[in-house]
């Protein structure tokens, strides 16, 4: 928490600037699961090139299985998700669910690299919301006192 009387960042913005913010902390978990399927699609064809490459953020699951169709239906899937998020907010939690099992699966196998990625990427997800949510309490907080007129206090000669 940030100390009473010290001025952060988000204190310094105009209002338009605090929600334009706020708006983007809020979108974080469809960032992070777009940045999943980007490298689940990278990972997909580096299968497809014969790369023995792998990006350890993108989702595992499809290593299971051969070819590298399950990669590229696995990223669409994820990123026709978060297209469906603007009218279906509470449809991101479906990418990350599997994204938990995902991770599950992979300390199963003791794969700790990818865990510690997708923890990673599952924390952010996490701590952008939380200070989403913070910042948005904090800025109703402040709306009442923003219909106070510009000019008050301000003589007119």
């Amino acid at each position: 928490m940030v100390a009473q009387g010290r001025k952060t960042l988000f204190d310094s913005l105009d209002a338009e600037g605090k929600q334009l913010y706020l708006n983007r902390l809020r979108r974080s978990p469809t960032k992070a699961t777009l940045a999943v399927a980007i490298f689940t699609a990278l990972n997909g064809l580096f299968v497809a090139n014969n790369h023995n490459m792998t990006i350890l953020a993108g989702f595992s699951l499809p290593y299971f299985f051969s070819g590298y169709e399950n990669h590229l239906l696995s990223a669409f899937s994820f990123a026709v998700i978060t297209m469906l998020y603007k009218s279906m907010p509470k449809i991101i939690l479906v990418p990350l669910t599997i994204y938990v099992i995902d991770a599950l699966v992979l300390a199963y196998h003791g794969v700790w690299s990818g865990v510690i990625m997708h923890v990673l990427i599952l924390l952010y997800a996490a701590w952008a919301q939380r200070v989403a949510h913070l910042l948005g309490s904090k800025l109703s907080q402040e709306e009442p006192n923003n219909d106070a007129p510009a000019d008050a206090g301000e003589s007119s000669t």
